[in-house]
């Protein structure tokens, strides 16, 4: 038993709070979890009890070689149309002045989604 957790879900016009009350389980947690990864792989923002913010940005990953201008440039898949781009978790502390970035993870996304 972890203890109580929450947390909001923020949408264009709906804001879904998320509430579990009294001890919850492992299984509850992991499913608030993947709730809230879901919600930010999609775009959302997410609001904890503490008042900070959570929401993943994609940033197109861009090499630049400064002795070689031919190996510049973003990095394409075979097919040409997805760039390597990275997925940045972006935190606001609950004193709304300061971000943190974490890089979650690297992948090829379609380029209309990379410059979106």
């Amino acid at each position: 038993m972890l203890g109580n957790i929450y947390c909001t879900i923020h949408r264009d016009t709906v804001r879904e709070v998320n509430v579990i009350v009294g001890e919850i389980t492992e299984e509850q947690q992991k499913k608030l979890e993947r709730k809230v990864s879901r919600a930010m792989s999609a775009g959302l923002q997410v609001e904890w009890p503490d008042g900070s913010r959570q929401w993943i940005d994609i940033s197109p990953l861009y090499n630049f070689d400064a002795s070689d201008a031919g190996t510049s440039g973003y990095t394409w898949d075979a097919s040409g149309d997805r760039i390597k781009c990275e997925y940045i978790r972006k935190t606001l502390a609950s004193d709304g002045d300061t971000i943190s970035n974490e890089v979650i993870k690297t992948r090829f996304v379609h380029y209309d989604k990379a410059f979106a």
